[in-house]
């Protein structure tokens, strides 16, 4: 995501690197975290060529950031300190490959809370794994002193009990004697005052127990307030509260004018709100004055989940208001299906979707897949940490392919599967995004298409499935 560094990196400067470094060590970060996973980059060339530039200008400990086991054994074997790994989890090709280096070079390894299954709903999902992996770095000669255990933070606007979660399984790794870290910003995705938000979430952790915070140092750090702590724990539902705090004005997605008669305008509105259970009703109100089930669609709903994410886009809406939008979608939707001829089902095409291997978050995924069911796609939504294999498997019949990255150490990943996909069925449109995905990267690994939001995705998709049918 950062542009500048990016080029850098690729033209072989350490200039910029070293510049953020400093800036990093004089707003007080007390160890500096080393990711060169950009497009267009070779990491096992680069990484170690940054370890050895900040080695060289900070007496700060490096954290070796990468998932790619050839650029992690180059920058160990430069690294003339005791490095801290980011990370290996509970799946078996993460541990085979990251904790005999670990223990070979001397290193200390991030534990990551998750494993081939994907970040447990429970903390105690969570804590097995680490307890998991514990015993597995026991057995390649790495002590408790050697491991520190990332709960991982999820996102408060998409799931409100994320937060208490994470938190709750802090305290059991605590109890264990091992070590913790979060990397703490994560909990304000999609909503406003993040960095309220953020510091409210560090200091509720470090009274669970933190030991270490992945945070930008130069961040104001407030006294956290009821209503952060009332988003955090899960006590304000949608963040509606919070969304009034933070000063930001939620404005109306669909323009009344624009909508007519008065049915049209109802079951709009409730889109715009969330409500699924109202929707289906004003569906069977609007299908009763005679209006074409199609053009419920085409004429109401459509439009009015395409508005909110225009606002969402501009800053107006936020995170848990388009999800609810999507569920109240959805409900409509699946009504009007029931009202279709017979043998029309009404779907606007299969999606495969999924985010791919070595990637495991999912925020930005399930919001696209939810915008999508919502809009009549069938969707196959595969999850995360995805194998290009699997992939290839399941795109069999579909219409289109969506692929998502959030790490830039997971584009080689992505590169792979684009690259898979297109040699096993060259005529299926693919579509790539995340936050790490550019629109010039996705040319470059020859996607179809390129979204950087979810409702860019829902648009690119229907306009790749259209100009696929023609």
């Amino acid at each position: 995501g950062k542009k500048a560094l990016a080029e850098s990196l690729r033209a072989g400067s350490m200039e910029l690197v070293r510049s953020l470094a400093s800036r990093q060590e004089e707003d007080g970060a007390q160890l500096l975290d080393v990711n060169v996973g950009a497009a267009g980059v070779d990491a096992p060339a680069v990484l170690p060529q940054a370890v050895l530039a900040l080695a060289g200008m900070t007496g700060l400990p490096l954290v070796i950031d990468t998932t790619d086991p050839v650029a992690l054994e180059a920058a160990l074997r430069a690294y003339p300190g005791r490095a801290l790994i980011n990370s290996v989890n509970g799946g078996t090709a993460s541990m085979e490959t990251v904790l005999p280096l670990a223990a070979r070079y001397g290193a200390a390894v991030v534990v990551l809370a998750l494993d081939d299954t994907g970040i447990p709903s429970t903390a105690e999902g969570r804590v097995e794994i680490v307890e998991h992996v514990r015993d597995a770095a026991h057995a390649n000669g790495l002590t408790d002193d050697d491991l520190v255990v990332d709960c991982l933070v999820m996102t408060a606007a998409a799931d409100p009990g994320a937060a208490a979660t994470t938190l709750e399984a802090l305290r059991r790794v605590k109890a264990l004697g091992l070590a913790t870290v979060l990397g703490v910003s994560n909990v304000s995705h999609g909503l406003p005052g993040r960095p309220e938000l953020n510091s409210t979430m560090l200091s509720l952790a470090v009274d669970a127990g933190l030991d270490a915070a992945i945070y930008d140092p130069g961040a104001a750090r407030p006294a956290p307030g009821a209503e952060a702590v009332d988003t955090l724990m899960g006590r304000d539902p949608q963040a509606a509260r919070w969304i009034a705090f933070a000063g930001a004005v939620v404005a109306p997605a669909v323009s009344v004018s624009e909508l007519a008669p008065d049915a049209n305008v109802a079951l709009a509105e409730a889109v715009e709100r969330g409500d699924a259970d109202g929707a289906p009703r004003l569906v069977d109100e609007l299908l009763a004055t005679g209006l074409d089930p199609r053009d419920v669609i085409a004429t109401v709903l459509t439009p009015a989940i395409r508005r909110l994410g225009e606002a969402y886009g501009r800053g107006e809406v936020f995170l848990p208001q388009m999800m609810v939008a999507a569920d109240a979608m959805k409900a409509a939707v699946t009504r009007v299906k029931t009202h279709l001829p017979e043998g029309e089902d009404g779907s606007a095409g299969r999606v495969v979707f999924a985010t791919v291997k070595g990637d495991v978050h999912s925020i930005g995924k399930d919001i696209c897949v939810s915008l999508l069911e919502s809009q009549g796609f069938v969707v196959d939504d595969l999850g995360v940490d995805v194998e290009a294999e699997r992939i290839e498997r399941a795109a069999e019949g579909a219409d289109a392919v969506c692929l998502s990255a959030l790490m830039t150490t997971t584009l080689p990943a992505m590169q792979r599967t684009v690259l898979a996909l297109k040699a096993g069925s060259p005529g299926r449109p693919v579509l790539v995004g995340g936050a790490v995905v550019t629109a010039a990267w996705a040319s470059e690994i020859g996607a179809d298409g390129y979204a950087a939001d979810a409702p860019g995705c829902v648009e690119s998709v229907r306009t790749l499935i259209e100009r696929t049918a023609r």
